[in-house]
């Protein structure tokens, strides 16, 4: 309960936000030791998005309790600051930090306070982070190119380790999209899901599988890598009677066998059959993101009958001219704090071309009008029944727009559209 209650006490519009001392003055705190310990940069571990959480010291091995998180990509803080972490959900909350006025020392005019600390996850346990200083040869390169199919397998374990909790279960709480996946799964019961064998990839809490058992499915197989095929079991124990409980969802008793494991488990291709259809909730920002859709793709390889329903069936990337002052400038005043001639009595100027790089360049994840846009938008189909591997790791997406109006183009805006469309 280190953390509990304590001020934030610096905070920087567009660079970070500081806090971790007790005092609340930015001069106080230790580390669990009961002294300074030294820094921990890690050439693999960078300051290359917003969220990053890393070391705060008053100098070199001056490091005690005090951490920061980015505004934005930081690299001029490579090297120096031991990077510990990621923010992995909140981003809203940051945003509102960001917001709040300063006065001295960038100090928080209004008061904030860090409630709690909590770990979700070890965002860092990338194997793309740990670093070796031997370099690849061409066995290991040509061994590489041959395995897409390992490559997903041993994806990131810090995703599986957040999908793992409940409250990151967000489907769950989109209306829009948790009622299109039950509008067509039942409606499509009778041809698809009735007497059938059914296969639910990254189940997550089980949602889908349980709208499958609905729609008339003999039996389904849930799987799912992360922790929550535990909490899905409590599920299916509370459909059958049991020592003086209540029984809950009685339709879902041994209906559904759930495969605690990752898709692309060799082991599961002589453990669980071919089935008639394949749902799963692979969408991830842009489409592709998180890289779902592999598994899912992988999954039809290896598992769908010739003939099989996949739901969603195939999905449309959208892109558009984007023209949204607001965000612009948004954007700008973030870069504009590397323009300044005083910072601490140094001038810092020469780092705000780089900076407008950086932000600019930079995806933003959010909503927006759709009055902003300048046209049509061009699209990129993807049929989940035919698309390749390699087609979802590297595609082209050819643009021809007619603008009907004058106006400045900010940026170019994507949204991606998901079809569930019963196989000919």
């Amino acid at each position: 309960n280190y953390y509990d209650n304590t001020l934030i006490h610096r905070n920087i519009r567009g660079f970070l936000v500081q806090m971790g001392d007790p005092q609340g003055t930015g001069k106080g705190g230790t580390s669990i030791w009961g002294r300074k310990f030294s820094d921990e940069p890690h050439p693999a571990l960078k300051h290359d998005r917003r969220g990053t959480v890393s070391m705060a010291g008053a100098g070199a091995d001056s490091n005690g309790s005090q951490f920061f998180i980015t505004y934005a990509c930081q690299p001029s803080l490579d090297g120096t600051y031991g990077v510990f972490g990621r923010v992995i959900d909140g981003e809203e909350t940051l945003a509102a930090m960001e917001r709040v006025e300063v006065g001295k020392k960038y100090r928080p005019v209004e008061e904030i306070r860090l409630k709690s600390v909590t770990i979700h996850a070890n965002p860092l346990a990338d194997p793309s982070c740990i670093h070796s200083s031997q370099p690849a040869d061409s066995h290991a390169e040509k061994d590489a190119a041959k395995r897409d199919d390992d490559e997903v397998l041993h994806r990131d374990p810090s995703y599986f380790q957040y999908y793992s909790q409940l409250q990151h279960q967000n489907m769950l709480q989109d209306h829009v999209r948790t009622s299109a996946y039950h509008s067509a799964i039942t409606f499509n019961g009778p041809s698809l899901f009735r007497d059938r064998l059914v296969m639910d990839v990254g189940a997550g809490s089980g949602i889908l599988s349980f709208f499958a058992a609905q729609a008339g499915a003999k039996h389904i197989y849930a799987v799912e890598a992360s922790g929550m095929a535990r909490k899905m079991q409590l599920m299916l124990d509370s459909a059958k009677p049991g020592a003086g409980s209540r029984v809950r969802n009685a339709y879902l008793a041994d209906r559904i066998t759930i495969v605690s494991a990752k898709i692309e488990e060799p082991s599961l291709l002589s453990q669980v059959p071919q089935v008639d259809a394949i749902i799963s909730e692979p969408i991830g920002v842009l489409l592709v993101h998180e890289r779902m859709l592999e598994s899912f793709v992988y999954a039809r390889d290896k598992f769908l009958r010739p003939g099989g329903a996949m739901l969603p069936s195939s999905g449309t990337i959208h892109l558009a001219p984007l023209s949204d002052a607001a965000l612009w400038n948004e954007t700008i005043t973030k870069a504009r704090f590397w323009q300044q001639e005083a910072f601490y009595g140094v001038d810092i100027n020469p780092y705000f071309a780089p900076s407008l790089d950086e932000y600019f360049s930079s995806p933003v994840v959010g909503c927006f009008s759709p009055t902003t846009l300048m046209s049509d938008s061009a699209v990129h189909p993807v049929d989940f029944h035919t698309v390749t591997m390699s087609e979802l790791k590297e595609f082209v997406v050819r643009i021809e727009w007619h603008v009907g109006y004058t106006g400045v183009m900010h940026g170019v805006a994507g949204w991606f559209d998901l079809a569930f469309v019963p196989p000919v």
